[in-house]
């Protein structure tokens, strides 16, 4: 079966912990509140006899020999109103039923000749009541037998089952939020082991293959921590056999068509014809290795930034690597008669990076600023430092439309409409050293709405 999507163990813990503990709190009360309802009613059912018992001392046998009720309005008025929130009925029946004196309530023959109190629900009135029966024999005629009910509405029991449930409930709810909040607190406390092995890998660097300290992650996720570096491991093995083929590829494809370049540039000098045409097609083969050249340099260097590339991250001053970068351009600049100005800091620019990546960034940027501004135009090139340190590289070039500035960093394209050759590897090297510094990139339009701005941040030492 698979597992539900977004899972959260956060989640699980919770439900698996608060759940059987609501429930338990429910049942709780629910059995509380049973037993303490249970003790209210035999409480008002003993005042109940307790008041049945107290007609029947009133009960008497007369001279004529008939059973007579001794109970005057006064005592009447005291038994039914002890208690303002209920009525109070009485009857006083012979064992054949007949009512000899009180208030017409209902019976039944059940148990008439039980000697112990006989307690019941009914209905009077409309109302529900509660019934007590008692059997017994007169005390100064013993033969005599009589039954005296007592009866009373539920009001008070109602009442005080109400308030027995609510200081059970109030309670148990704050027993529940309580025991929420602490369980939510254990469970938070319990996992942040696993958010401190969370934060250990997303810290980290994309070059960064070093094995995980294991000993910080609990003993639960050991065989994740464990499964993690074994992952890590190949991927250095992999990477490792990377950077043999990249040095390899680089050696064996620069060699050459260093040497064909050489040969082709032989014979041209050594020719004694004066064919034009052959001429021209040694041009165009030594043009088109220049090409090459370019192109399998700017392949080489995009294989070095591609993300899984291992880098070599330390502070480094930004100025010393950008100024290195455009010292190198300075004779293509010249060559366009272009003025390349250089702006530094005064103070070091210090960010933590990949030196020979950066001074690759900065050569792809400024020698595409280079290409693609008219002779005689202006580039510049500036490090700032204010909260952030940024490499800025301006031209007053043709610039670059909105809607292709996304597109001229994937590989291989080019913008329609330019006569510069290119291979269309430049800006995407630039983005992939850019995200490995974990730096943001940039591109508009220069305040003199034309030509292109790089701006490139790089995230705090």
């Amino acid at each position: 079966m698979k597992p539900p999507a977004n899972r959260s163990i956060k989640r699980d813990l919770l439900r698996w912990l608060l759940l059987p503990l609501c429930a338990l709190c429910l049942g709780s009360s629910a059995v509380a509140y049973m037993l303490a309802s249970s003790f209210a009613n035999d409480s008002y059912d003993r005042n109940l006899i307790n008041t049945a018992g107290s007609v029947a001392a009133r009960v008497r046998v007369g001279k004529d020999n008939k059973v007579n009720v001794d109970l005057p309005p006064a005592a009447q008025a005291i038994l039914r109103h002890t208690n303002p929130k209920d009525k109070f009925y009485y009857q006083v029946l012979t064992p054949e039923l007949e009512r000899l004196a009180g208030d017409p309530l209902p019976t039944r023959r059940q148990h008439l000749d039980s000697n112990i109190p006989i307690l019941r629900y009914a209905t009077f009135e409309g109302e529900a009541i509660r019934m007590a029966r008692i059997r017994i024999p007169l005390h100064d005629h013993p033969e005599t037998i009589v039954l005296v009910e007592a009866a009373e509405t539920l009001n008070s029991r109602q009442d005080l089952t109400g308030h027995i449930l609510i200081s059970i409930l109030i309670p148990q709810i704050l027993l529940i939020l309580f025991g929420a909040v602490s369980v939510s607190f254990g469970v938070r406390k319990g996992l942040e082991p696993l958010t401190d092995l969370r934060s250990a890998v997303v810290e980290r660097s994309r070059a960064d293959l070093q094995p995980l300290d294991e000993s910080i992650a609990p003993m639960e996720a050991q065989p994740l921590a464990s499964a993690i570096n074994e992952l890590l491991g190949s991927l250095r093995a992999d990477l490792d056999a990377q950077r043999r083929f990249v040095a390899n590829a680089a050696h064996q494809l620069r060699t050459p068509l260093a040497g064909i370049q050489t040969y082709v540039e032989l014979v041209a000098r050594s020719s004694t014809t004066t064919d034009d045409a052959s001429k021209n097609l040694l041009k165009q083969i030594d043009k088109g290795l220049n090409r090459m050249s370019h192109l399998t340099n700017r392949l080489l260097a995009l294989a070095k930034a591609e993300p899984q590339a291992a880098f070599s991250f330390e502070k480094i001053d930004l100025n010393i690597v950008v100024g290195e970068a455009v010292e190198e351009l300075i004779m293509l600049a010249l060559e366009k008669n272009i003025e390349l100005e250089f702006r530094h800091e005064e103070s070091p620019a210090l960010i933590l990076g990949d030196a020979p990546n950066l001074k690759e960034l900065t050569t792809n940027l400024v020698e595409n600023a280079i290409l693609y501004t008219k002779n005689q135009g202006t580039v510049s090139v500036s490090v700032k430092q204010a909260d952030l340190v940024q490499l800025i590289v301006e031209d007053d070039g043709p610039g670059i439309p909105p809607e292709e500035r996304e597109r001229v960093f994937e590989r291989f394209y080019r913008v329609l409409g330019t006569q510069v050759e290119g291979s269309g590897l430049g800006l995407a090297i630039v983005k992939e050293i850019a995200s490995a510094h974990k730096a943001q990139l940039t591109l508009q339009s220069t305040t003199r709405d034309k030509g292109a701005k790089f701006i490139i941040t790089f995230p705090a030492v």
